[in-house]
């Protein structure tokens, strides 16, 4: 009882810490307000931490410390370089991920923090994705996505209403993140700065934290190209609307009704001559960013025309009756509501999947709930998802580009040995499992179900031998042998810790062997290898998550069903 008293009370001292005036580069940031928001941010990740970085949210004195030495200087911080990850698309191409350390990311967070509220109002009403959240103290950085998305479909169907307006065009940019130019964004970033109706300090202090994100994203994007910043990241999202801001102004101001939600673009048009014009002008535009449209979903959609009219309403289509009560049925909180609502529900699900629409927002609608209502208590052995988790199972296999909101469902929800045994056969099989990003979920899915397998573990040191270049399925399989091998395993990780020359790897590492002793091993075979930022986070690990290696969802009641719930717009 000491122990912990002495373990809260440590806790306690950290997070009274103030964070919210930390200056770097002569910059004052609010790295409280980051790391707040950071949290939300983390739970769409592609690669998600096995903690959850909990174990460093929970302790400030860890920021405080990796970030002393900028505090006393005006120096830039110096960002580390990302690790690119292969991340399978549909039709089985791939496309890439960045992923960043999370002392980088913070900062990342704080400099688009800094900037976000001036810059948000270039914008016009018709830029729906992304837009800053008024109540600036809030965690979620952004207005509530669904909403937004409701927003842009409604205001484009008023507009294709109104007398004499008979055309949409509607396209989307190819792969869009990737191909921003890191020159041009700065570029771009800066003369919208020079153009704010603010005084000159504080333009000068809005360009050295532009140059401190060009120096972020300098580091982290493709060294060939120069192009790309980091996805699924809410600053990149914020970004990437400042780098269209110029191709949006065009459309606008050369008279075209546009409307955007991301990539996503819609525009209005009296007939389809204009609408030939005005995706004419928008490919011209976006050449100059080094972008564009997507031929395959480029259509300019007469509502003359018999056939395009049905394709028009579907694409200004907010939801779906069906989706519509479902939801309605869930928020009455109410046992007969939730009974009527999770048949529903299941023949939705299934349907998605069998149309290969996993991709979906309705899927992940879907799929956010079913794993939510499985983690209240009452429900959890009443809701027969058998038909669903084996359908799930095999979409492994079949759309592997929807692996990480399989694993949030296959994570939470009962699973039967023979279940388990399909997921264990995908990694054994060499054959089909190809895909270094799935393997990284499914050893998750493993370990935070404590499952033990002989062969699994003769394949997990395999791959640390024999696959040290995977870095994502290094990762995994270190941490199911720390898991769920034994001593031997956690000490030869130890041993070999030199050979994980990345944080990525080092950090599902430490979080592995934090329980061996620090002055006959982690002094001697770890602690002079570690990369920067993983610098006094073993004792934090050692200390307050001893005997936990990966977060298993929570148990939910009716009341916080909706607290937190994913947004299924992306």
């Amino acid at each position: 009882m000491k122990r912990n008293n002495k373990k809260l009370k440590k806790q306690t001292e950290s997070n009274k810490i103030d964070l919210s005036k930390i200056k770097i580069g002569g910059i004052e940031y609010n790295i409280d307000i980051a790391l707040k928001r950071l949290k939300q941010d983390l739970r769409d990740d592609w690669f998600p931490d096995f903690l959850e970085f909990r174990d460093l949210f929970e302790n400030k004195t860890y920021f405080l410390n990796q970030l002393e030495k900028y505090t006393e200087s005006n120096n830039l911080y110096e960002p580390s370089p990302a690790l690119h990850f292969d991340i399978p698309k549909p039709g089985f191409t791939i496309r890439y991920s960045s992923e960043t350390n999370i002392l980088d990311r913070v900062i990342y967070q704080a400099c688009v923090d800094f900037i976000a509220p001036e810059l948000d109002r270039i914008h016009s009403a018709s830029i729906y994705s992304h837009r800053i959240n008024s109540d600036w103290g809030n965690k979620y950085f952004f207005k509530y996505a669904v909403d937004e998305w409701n927003n842009f479909l409604s205001d484009t169907k008023i507009e294709l209403d109104k007398e004499n307006n008979e055309v949409l065009l509607i396209t989307d940019l190819s792969n869009y993140y990737e191909s921003i130019s890191i020159k041009d964004l700065n570029t771009t970033l800066l003369f919208q700065i020079e153009n704010l109706k603010i005084d000159d300090y504080r333009k000068k202090d809005f360009k050295k934290v532009s140059n401190q994100i060009n120096t972020l994203l300098s580091n982290w994007c493709q060294p060939d190209t120069k192009r790309g910043i980091p996805q699924n990241r809410d600053a990149s999202s914020f970004l990437s609307n400042i780098f269209l801001n110029p191709v949006d102004d065009i459309m606008i101001k050369s008279g075209y009704k546009y409307f955007r939600y991301m990539d996503d673009i819609r525009i209005v048009c009296k007939n389809k001559f204009e609408g030939r014009k005005a995706l004419k002008l928008l490919v011209r535009e976006l050449r100059k960013k080094g972008l564009n449209v997507n031929s395959k979903k480029t259509q300019i959609l007469d509502l003359n025309n018999s056939e395009h009219r049905p394709l028009a309403n579907e694409a200004l289509q907010k939801n779906d009756k069906q989706i519509d009560q479902i939801e309605s049925l869930l928020k009455s909180k109410k046992a007969i509501g939730i009974q009527r609502a999770v048949p529903m529900l299941k023949n939705k699900t299934i349907s998605l999947i069998e149309s290969g629409g996993t991709l979906d927002r309705h899927f992940r609608f879907c799929v956010n709930r079913l794993e939510r209502l499985v983690r209240i208590p009452e429900l959890n052995s009443r809701l027969e998802l058998d038909e669903i988790t084996d359908a799930i199972i095999s979409e492994l296999i079949n759309q592997p580009w929807s692996t990480d909101t399989f694993s949030r469902y296959l994570i939470s929800v009962p699973l039967t040995d023979n279940q388990l045994q399909k997921i264990v056969n995908i990694i054994l099989d060499d054959e089909k499992n190809i895909y270094a990003w799935q393997e990284y979920h499914i050893w998750r899915i493993l370990i935070c179900r404590n499952y033990k397998s002989e062969q699994l573990l003769e394949k997990a040191r395999y791959n640390m031998i024999h696959r040290a270049t995977d870095i994502p399925i290094v990762g995994g399989s270190a941490l199911y042998l720390c898991a769920i091998g034994d001593g031997n395993d956690r000490k030869q990780i130890a041993d070999n810790f030199r050979n994980l020359n990345n944080f990525f790897a080092q950090r599902i590492a430490l979080i592995g062997i934090k329980n061996l002793d620090y002055t006959s091993i982690i002094k001697v075979s770890v602690e002079k290898f570690l990369d920067k930022t993983h610098k006094g986070t073993y004792r934090i690990l050692n200390t307050n998550y001893s005997d936990i290696y990966c977060l298993n969802p929570s148990k939910l009641n009716y009341k916080d069903f909706y607290d937190e719930l994913p947004e299924f717009i992306s």
